[in-house]
């Protein structure tokens, strides 16, 4: 019936920055400084926020995605480190464990619609690289050899069977590119 129900309302400057896919949790950030900030973590059923990124000093966090089962949130996070990596906060426990690294800045990490796949993004020294892996193994997927450039707007069919992505290099325009995982 298109009904809505308010489950948030913020009025202290915090910035949402995931719903998890079983509409149970909420996850914002809220700057200190420039440099440093805190994500917090609202239980949709009783409104209760939890801050799960306690630190000192400069530290950035950035909520990324939850998981396709609503089990873990994926953050990424520079804290002890110079470059920022991807975690993910168990939101059974509060335990924290670490998923990829990379020599560069990690941007973003997401999953495919169904979860077979997880896109990560580095900033490799101005160069947008993407890494695909299989979500449940672990295992890297071995994308062909593109053209130099930045590669954006990394999305799957609705299947997981397709990828697609743009790469915009110095010498052309974006080019669309579809990538069939099967052949």
């Amino acid at each position: 019936d298109y009904g809505r129900t308010l489950v948030y309302k913020d009025d202290k400057g915090y910035d949402l920055n995931a719903i998890s896919r079983d509409g149970k949790w909420l996850a914002f950030s809220k700057a200190n400084t420039t440099n440093d900030n805190n994500l917090y973590l609202v239980s949709v059923a009783d409104g209760k926020m939890t801050t799960i990124t306690p630190h000192t000093g400069d530290v950035t966090y950035s909520a990324e995605t939850f998981d396709p089962a609503s089990k873990f949130l994926y953050i990424t996070s520079n804290q002890n480190n110079e470059f920022a990596r991807v975690q993910r906060y168990e939101l059974a426990t509060g335990k924290v464990s670490e998923v990829e690294k990379a020599d560069w800045d990690v941007m973003y990490t997401r999953f495919s619609r169904n979860g077979k796949y997880r896109v990560t993004a580095v900033n490799a020294d101005g160069t947008t690289q993407v890494k695909i892996v299989d979500a449940k193994s672990g295992k890297a997927m071995a994308l062909p050899k593109l053209p130099d450039g930045d590669i954006r707007g990394v999305a799957f069919s609705r299947g997981e069977g397709k990828m697609v992505f743009s790469v915009n290099g110095d010498r052309s325009p974006s080019n669309l590119y579809v990538y069939d995982f099967a052949t």
